[in-house]
């Protein structure tokens, strides 16, 4: 009876290791990835909205050209890391900073719903109005696998603080076997 209750502690111990495995592994990951996308999206709108009252606005009322403004977007898209789109309300796409070289690219039966690429990505987007009137949109696209490495780097962290808190339960566990569990198995073993 005695060596059964060791037993159950030593699964108990196994069983708390497997448990914290596996809730880092689905819930803490889950909720990781989320808060990244969620402040990700913010960061993302904030800068979509900035350019669509200042830099698009400016093309808009003819105070900028499109070379001006793609120069500016060109830094601001390295910064990012993502793709900043200025497309005017019919799907004509005016600056694409992932583009090379300048097209006239028009996306059919443009609707800002659709997903238009083949990778699960990020986009956000903001309406440049220029005297209360639509005008385009700034859209801002950025893949999600930046997310997933940034959860994934951050899940790396818990693995370790999980294996941390693991190792210190056996030193637990050890001082348990040889301060009380063996001393308690003498005596019964002499009586």
């Amino acid at each position: 009876m005695k060596r059964t209750l060791y037993l159950k502690l030593l699964g108990g111990y196994l069983l708390f290791g497997l448990l914290g495995f596996l809730i880092i592994a689905t819930f803490t990951y889950h909720l990781t990835f989320q808060h990244l996308e969620k402040k990700e999206a913010q960061n993302l709108y904030r800068e979509s909205a900035l350019i669509s009252s200042s830099y698009a606005q400016n093309y808009f009322s003819n105070s900028m050209t499109l070379d001006e403004i793609n120069e500016q977007l060109s830094a601001l898209d390295t910064y990012l890391n993502a793709d900043i789109w200025i497309v005017d309300t019919h799907g004509k796409i005016l600056i694409n900073t992932a583009a090379t070289e300048t097209t006239e690219e028009t996306i059919p039966d443009f609707d800002m719903t659709d997903d238009y690429f083949q990778e699960n990505m990020l986009s956000v987007f903001s309406p440049i109005t220029v005297n209360y009137k639509v005008r385009g949109y700034v859209i801002i696209h950025k893949s999600e696998s930046y997310l997933t490495a940034s959860a994934n780097s951050l899940s790396a962290i818990a693995y370790t603080t999980l294996a941390l808190i693991f190792a210190a339960a056996f030193v637990v566990l050890a001082l348990f076997t040889y301060v009380v569990y063996i001393p308690i198995r003498k005596i019964t073993h002499a009586a």
